[in-house]
C-alpha cells in the first residue's frame, strides 16, 4: 500500500492511502447494496486520477490488490465503473 503524509506532529506522522490504493481499495470491495457509496466514489477517485478506460482500472486493481482477492464480483464492478465513465 503506497501512503502519503496528511498531518505531521513532532511525535506522530498520520498517512492515508494514496487515490490509486483507495480506488483499488473500492473496486475490490465492490459493494453495490444501497448503503455503499463504493459506485460513486471509485467514479470520483478514477475521474480524479485521470483514468477512464477498464484496462486502465484493471491494472490499478492488479497493481495494488492480491491476486486471490481479484473475484468475478471485482471483474464485474470494474467493467460497470468504466462503462459508467464512458458515459460521462
Amino acid at each position: 500500500m503506497y501512503t502519503e503524509p496528511l498531518y505531521n506532529f513532532s511525535n506522530l506522522t498520520v498517512e492515508v492511502a494514496d487515490a490509486e490504493t483507495l480506488l483499488s481499495m473500492k473496486l475490490t470491495s465492490a459493494r453495490t447494496n444501497m448503503y455503499s457509496h463504493d459506485t460513486e466514489d471509485a467514479i470520483a477517485l478514477a475521474q480524479y486520477l485521470g483514468v477512464s478506460t477498464e484496462d486502465e482500472l484493471f491494472d490499478i486493481v492488479e497493481r495494488h490488490t492480491y491476486q486471490n482477492q481479484l473475484t468475478a464480483q471485482c471483474n464485474f464492478f470494474v467493467q460497470m465503473i468504466a462503462e459508467l465513465l464512458a458515459e460521462r
